[in-house]
């Protein structure tokens, strides 16, 4: 399951400590979409990286 360098970082604490980013406009966010698809991520951990973890950083409400 995922890459081994982000073994650990999926499961326990470390799952809410990434958000996602792309350095946009170096690297396109679509490019950046494909390598976090194969990493093979579980849909709950995807779900803090792309969103969770922002929103609670930033305070977002929704």
């Amino acid at each position: 399951m995922g890459s081994p360098r982000w073994r650990g970082r999926d499961e326990g604490a470390g799952r809410h400590r990434v958000l996602f980013g792309s350095n946009f406009p170096m690297i396109q966010p679509a490019k950046c979409m494909g390598q976090l698809d194969a990493l093979d991520l579980a849909e709950d951990v995807r779900r803090l990286f792309l969103y969770e973890n922002a929103k609670k950083v930033f305070r977002l409400e929704g």
